[in-house]
């Protein structure tokens, strides 16, 4: 079972609320040092040629990839997505 299932880190919380876009987009902040290294003071906004494989896992799936199902309930408290 995971915890959290794969996600593309290029657009991380595109549909949450904008105090969620402000700190994903944070220049430094995790996803950014995932992506650019240690000590980066990149943000994931800045798009590279290093965003893509890096933070889309369909970057990484090939026909040896076995299948598998994510599923998130719709009442969920966390991530804040934006209401309609």
């Amino acid at each position: 079972m995971g915890e959290f299932g794969p996600a593309d880190l290029s657009r991380p919380a595109a549909d949450h609320v904008q105090a969620s876009k402000d700190f994903n987009y944070a220049a430094g902040n995790s996803i950014a040092q995932w992506v650019y290294g240690p000590g980066t003071t990149r943000s994931v906004a800045q798009h590279t040629n290093r965003l893509p494989a890096a933070t889309d896992p369909a970057t990484h799936i090939t026909s040896a990839t076995p299948p598998f199902l994510l599923m998130h309930g719709t009442a969920e408290p966390w991530p804040p997505a934006a209401r309609p």
